[in-house]
């Protein structure tokens, strides 16, 4: 109680360190939010005593701070360091080491020129001093090494690291800073897929680690690794031995460590991606996993609060696979809400919570609700400068909720065009997915009356992507029926029928029950009616109908398959049904907001009761026409004004015959007002 207050924070500092390095990060963390808030509140003269003690204190705080990831915090302390050695003239091997931490913290914070400037200084002023053959330069060229791994130079990075290994080798072939070369030359070879490498360097670090009984975290870490590289060579099984041996480890000396967490969590994500074995039951494993390291991940407090969010996604994802869709909405919307509230949290991981629930929703087909979190991924990630490759699939998913919505269609057609110019700017990209964003594209250019030309170029493009890889018949289709309507447009049938045999052989045998199949049929419809072949066409057109009604598929472009059926019953005198299927085009239009569709729908089917003389018809579908203006109240477009004026042309003809004045001065009232 008497004590200094800065041996005080020396003694916490060395408690957090030793917890720390132990794989209590729990105590570390408590004893590091003690000592910051206490450093805060110091206030130190000039005398050597307390420089000499605050020297020390932004030492050890750069360390912890270095050591559980505070890289800013730590950059400061390490940075006070460094100026008080110059000030008080300490000698160039201090300064330094001091060099060589603050690097690292830079690589942290990815400023990768201002660690590579510090460490290229640091070696050649080693070298001028004669260190090359200890162990400070051999720590100097693992940062260097670690520095130009990450911006890519494998060769010069293998090459420093080699140099630096022969050193330590020559100093004391069994020693910690012998193992961390081995340790820094695994990381590398990873990134290079050279594997055999990865084993043969990290099993010489364990065999180390066993000779001086390093601590139980330090080896446990190393079978970490080893299970991380089996699952890059995708050989789960032997990543679950190396898993469970760093499982066997921590229980025995720390079971309640951040380690533990992380290990029980890759070995849940591990499980769930086995084949199915029929003895096992894969997901409940999975789940015994995820529950013991969401318990633990609670008791480690705030430190352990990002594995807590790690674990609900996982958690969501097992009983999303179970079919218990219900607790996955509940348990992936709790992880969406402790995201926000986590305090350090990083983007990646907020919006990997968000996106994790809008998949979900996606999956259930509730396209309202994905669409909404997809919206707010897009926001968040084009705010904080994302790169194309973060883009591309929720502007692809969110894309796609409104045209299967078939709502806000501009909104969806901007969505897409923009994650389709994204995907094409990443390297390799999926070009199934090119091929997916080319047919969504193509077919709201379709329903959005774009231009025939670029319907047609995105059409032929979609096609040629499945083509040269792999077939989605989804998309496909779509993009077939595209181009089927655009040739028949430009009077192109030759093209048109050479396009829809492309579909035949899989419509007729392998997906002849696929509901796109009423697409296939409608675009026969489209070829045979241009053709100048009626029948053929109304039964293709009636198939595409049967499909739709049996499937109860509810799109814009039922309404334009029921509209031809119609229309040959009406002129076949069969008017009940002819209605019927003329009112199911309407029904449809008015849900999915198509105005323009809605009145030419009208327009068209008056003219065609002039021919059968049903006057009392026409005036019905006239008033009808007058109230869906009246009630939507949408702004009346250029092409909206001769189907409009065709049918009231045709209304007033009929209180003109029938002298009905009455009516007559109404729709006069009426035609004046709009």
């Amino acid at each position: 109680d008497n004590s200094n207050p800065i041996d005080i924070m020396m003694v916490r500092i060395n408690v957090a360190n030793l917890s720390n390095a132990t794989g209590r990060r729990v105590e570390a963390f408590d004893q590091r939010d003690i000592v910051m808030k206490a450093f805060e509140q110091m206030e130190f003269d000039d005398s050597s005593y307390n420089i000499s003690k605050k020297l020390h204190l932004h030492s050890a705080l750069g360390s912890l701070n270095h050591n559980l990831g505070f890289y800013e915090e730590a950059k400061t302390h390490i940075q006070q360091e460094i100026q008080i050695h110059r000030h008080i003239n300490s000698e160039d091997l201090t300064i330094f080491r001091g060099n060589v931490t603050l690097a690292d913290v830079l690589l942290a914070l990815k400023d990768f020129d201002g660690a590579e400037k510090l460490l290229i200084q640091s070696r050649e002023a080693l070298k001028v001093q004669n260190y090359q053959n200890t162990t400070d330069y051999v720590d100097c060229l693992c940062h260097l090494a670690k520095c130009i791994h990450q911006r890519g130079d494998f060769c010069q990075a293998e090459k420093i690291l080699h140099e630096a290994r022969e050193i330590s080798e020559d100093i004391s072939p069994i020693s910690m800073p012998t193992a961390h070369v081995y340790n820094v030359l695994a990381a590398l070879y990873t990134s290079m897929d050279r594997h055999d490498d990865v084993v043969t360097w990290l099993s010489k670090k364990i065999h180390i680690e066993r000779q001086l009984c390093a601590t139980s975290w330090t080896l446990a870490e190393s079978y970490k690794f080893l299970a991380d590289d089996m699952l890059q060579r995708e050989k789960p099984e032997i990543a679950l031995k190396f898993c469970r041996k760093c499982l066997e480890i921590q229980r025995q000396n720390n079971p309640k460590s951040h380690l533990l967490s992380e290990t029980l969590l890759k070995m849940s994500k591990i499980t769930m991606s086995l084949p199915k074995d029929p003895l096992k039951n894969n997901m409940a494993i999975a789940k015994s996993y995820i529950d013991e390291q969401l318990q633990l991940a609670r008791q480690l407090g705030k430190s352990g609060a990002d594995l807590v969010l790690k674990g609900l996604m996982v958690l969501g994802d097992i009983l999303n696979e179970s079919e218990k869709h219900e607790e996955a909405e509940n348990v992936f919307n709790e992880a969406v809400n402790l995201s926000e509230k986590v305090e350090g949290s990083d983007e990646d991981n907020r919006d990997l919570a968000l996106e994790k629930l809008a998949e979900f929703y996606f999956g259930c087909k509730k396209f309202e609700k994905s669409r909404e979190c997809y919206e707010s991924v897009i926001s968040r990630r084009v705010k904080n400068g994302s790169g194309p490759e973060l883009l591309w699939l929720p502007l692809y998913r969110s894309g796609y909720c409104l045209w299967r919505l078939d709502k806000n269609l501009e909104i969806a057609y901007a969505d897409l065009l923009d994650g389709l110019n994204r995907i094409v700017a990443v390297p390799n990209h999926d070009k199934v997915y090119h091929g997916r964003f080319c047919a969504l594209v193509v077919d709201l250019e379709l329903k959005l009356k774009k231009d025939a030309d670029l319907i047609l170029r995105y059409a032929e493009g979609a096609m040629k992507e499945f083509e040269e890889s792999k077939i989605d018949y989804e998309f496909y289709t779509l993009a077939v029926y595209a181009a089927v309507i655009s040739y028949c447009l430009k009077d192109d049938l030759s093209r048109a029928r050479d396009a829809i045999k492309k579909l035949d052989f899989y419509f007729k045998f392998e997906g002849k029950d696929d509901p796109l199949a009423y697409r296939y049929y409608f675009a026969k419809y489209h070829i045979e009616n241009i053709s100048g072949a009626q029948q053929d066409a109304l039964e293709h057109c009636m198939k595409a109908k049967y499909i739709i009604t049996k499937l109860d598929i509810e799109r814009f472009e039922s309404g334009e398959i029921y509209f031809p059926v119609a229309i040959d019953q009406i002129l076949n005198n069969q008017l009940d049904e002819g209605i019927s299927n003329v009112q199911r085009s309407l029904d449809l239009y008015e849900k999915f907001d198509r105005h323009d569709a809605y009145i030419a729908c009208l327009s068209e089917t008056v003219q065609v009761l002039k021919l059968q003389s049903q006057p009392y018809l026409i005036t019905d579908l006239a008033i009808q026409m007058h109230q869906y203006i009246e009630q939507h109240d949408f702004e009346i477009q250029d092409d909206f004004i001769d189907p409009i004026k065709a049918v009231i042309e045709e209304e007033c003809q009929v209180y003109l015959v029938t002298k009905d004045d009455e009516k007559l001065s109404q729709l006069k009232k009426r035609v004046h007002e709009k």
